[in-house]
C-alpha cells in the first residue's frame, strides 16, 4: 500500500484505461470559486490574432475540489524545489 505523501491517506492506484490527450497551456488565466466546494481553473494558450494582436485564448476549463487545488499547490512547491514554510494549509473564496 501507497501512503499519499501530501494528505497522509492511502493512495489509489493511478490508471489510465484509455489514452487521454495532454493540452499545452501558456497559463492559467482565473481560478473560480462555483460552490460546492469546487473550483474551476481557467488554462489558456498564447497566440497571435489575425490582426497581430496578442490574445489569450482558453484551451482547457479543469475543475476540482478546493482540497486537490490544496494538494496541487503542494505539488506545484515540491516540483520546483521551493520551501513549504509559508503553504496555506486551505485556501478561502
Amino acid at each position: 500500500m501507497k501512503i499519499e505523501a501530501l494528505t497522509g491517506q492511502l493512495a489509489a492506484p493511478l490508471t489510465e484505461p484509455m489514452p487521454v490527450p495532454d493540452v499545452f497551456c501558456s497559463g492559467m488565466a482565473a481560478i473560480e470559486h462555483i460552490g460546492g466546494g469546487c473550483v474551476r481553473l481557467h488554462l489558456y494558450v498564447n497566440q497571435t490574432g489575425i490582426v497581430g494582436q496578442a490574445e489569450r485564448v482558453v484551451v482547457m476549463r479543469a475543475v476540482m475540489p478546493l482540497e486537490a487545488l490544496t494538494a496541487a499547490h503542494k505539488l506545484v512547491h515540491q516540483a520546483l524545489d521551493l520551501p513549504l514554510k509559508d503553504l496555506p494549509l486551505r485556501f478561502v473564496s
